[in-house]
């Protein structure tokens, strides 16, 4: 990793949320929109990580098969328990017709959760490194009557360890995941926005449905646009309020795997 980092643009995304949240989700419809030419303005180009993604794919590709796995993702467990392994993805960008080398960490939800609840940030030292942060939420955890106040409260807690954490902040942008499900209320978003401004962050805001039932958003809505905001290329990604909305169960995080760091 740091041997191709001398030698070609990369883009290092730090990437955090409670257990379930959807971060490898996330990971698992990036790799298989580019992998299926679907992913907007963006063409596949290579992977160092292509056994680890295929691996961790599996259960979406079930499902896109017609048959429903017990789980679309696993949950992430790392062999090393004290620092983050790396996804590798090379990305065509058609606008600009250059390659970009994506390194995306997939690791345990558990490690925010410390975060928020003890401060402990010695497995996410990695973020100081990232040029942009994804900070990740279950959008339907923040809608149900039953859920709605934690979530807000640890979404809001995060924000300030992120601050306390970070010397020189990257941007930082709120993924509200699951939106095939439901979206927060806007005045929700403002809340955390302005968090954010008082704790010295700017956070712009995607809305994303890594994967989605029929009648609903399009599975992958708003990754390639994510993508795109990540490079600092179009300003903020899509945020509408939908008219419909579907349950979608069984989405959780993803297994271990391993990066080739020498690799290049």
């Amino acid at each position: 990793m740091s041997q191709m980092m001398g030698q070609r643009y990369c883009q290092v995304i730090g990437i955090v949320g409670a257990p379930d949240a959807g971060k490898t989700a996330a990971i698992v419809s990036l790799y298989l929109l580019a992998a299926n030419a679907k992913l907007k303005g963006y063409t596949y180009a290579h992977s160092y990580s292509l056994m680890a993604l295929n691996e961790i794919s599996q259960g979406a590709r079930r499902w896109n098969e017609g048959e429903i796995p017990d789980q679309l993702t696993l949950h992430t467990e790392l062999g090393d328990e004290r620092s983050a392994g790396f996804l590798h993805l090379r990305l065509r960008r058609l606008d600009r017709d250059h390659v970009v080398d994506f390194f995306l960490p997939d690791v345990p939800g558990e490690w925010t959760t410390a975060l928020i609840d003890s401060a402990r940030a010695d497995r996410l030292e990695f973020l100081q490194r990232s040029d942009v942060i994804w900070m990740m939420v279950d959008g339907k955890t923040l809608t149900e009557h039953s859920t709605r106040r934690q979530a807000t409260h640890r979404t809001k807690l995060l924000i300030q360890r992120l601050a306390d954490l970070l010397t020189d902040p990257p941007p930082i942008i709120l993924v509200i995941t699951r939106h095939d499900v439901s979206t927060p209320p806007e005045a929700t978003i403002s809340a955390f926005k302005q968090e954010g401004l008082e704790c010295g962050l700017k956070i712009s805001v995607a809305f994303i449905a890594s994967f989605a039932d029929a009648g609903t958003v399009e599975p992958g809505f708003g990754i390639s646009e994510l993508l795109t905001a990540s490079l600092g290329g179009s300003g903020e990604p899509p945020c509408y309020w939908p008219e419909k909305t579907k349950a979608l169960e069984n989405l959780r995080s993803i297994m271990r795997y391993t990066y080739p760091a020498e690799e290049s």
